[in-house]
This record gives structure tokens, sequence and C-alpha cells, in this order.
């Protein structure tokens, strides 16, 4: 369900519950009311609260994803390019099959964990 089709003032796009351009109402002031005549009949239209606590941890869940966001985009923009010679010799290895071995399946692990906790030995 769509939350619009709580509000009898967004434009609903329902067949079932919209008005056409020919049978619109008119408001009070003579203007053409986006209100279906049937709920202006029914009473009082849904309402959707939210409430100042649910508000206070929307925003600290979005003020969470932008720190996580910059911290992601400084990791990337601090890695170092690869010079073309490096490119080559990375390609020669997984044409050769090397991260395949045991030996290398270390190596990178030692080195993503060095990473990881900080160590200087990478």
């Amino acid at each position: 369900m769509n939350i619009r089709d709580l509000n009898p003032l967004s434009g609903r796009t329902d067949r079932s519950r919209s008005t056409s351009a020919g049978s619109a109402a008119k408001g009070a002031d003579g203007s053409p009311s986006r209100i279906n005549p049937e709920m202006q009949q029914k009473g009082p239209a849904d309402r959707v609260e939210i409430s100042d606590a649910a508000r206070a941890a929307q925003a600290q869940e979005e003020q969470a994803r932008l720190r996580e966001v910059a911290m992601g985009r400084k990791a990337i923009l601090g890695i170092p390019p690869l010079s073309q010679e490096r490119v080559e010799e990375i390609l020669k290895r997984v044409k050769n099959g090397y991260y395949h071995t045991p030996e290398a399946g270390r190596a990178m692990a030692e080195k993503a964990a060095g990473a990881m906790l900080g160590s200087d030995e990478q």
C-alpha cells in the first residue's frame, strides 16, 4: 500500500478512488477540489503522525549513513593508483594461477588482517 493512498488531498493514482476531471467536486471557493466526493461524505480522512522520537531516530540513521559514505570515500581516495607495470604483473599472476595457491591465499589474508588491524607490516 502506498502511503499516499491514506491522504485524500494527495493526487491519487488508483482508479477506484480517483475523480475524473468532468466530475471533480468544487471547493468552498469554487475551485476544483482534489477530494473525492465519496470521501467527503464518509467523514475525516486517515492520518499518519510521526513522533518526534521517530524523526530524531531517522535523523540519527541518516547522519550515520553520511558518515559511512564519507569514510568509504576517504578510504577509496586514499588508495594509491596502480602503475601499468603493477597491473601487468597482477594480470600475469592471475593467468598463471598464482592466486589459487595456498601461499598466495595466506599472503593476502595476512596483508588484509594487517590493514584491518592497523599493523605496519604489510
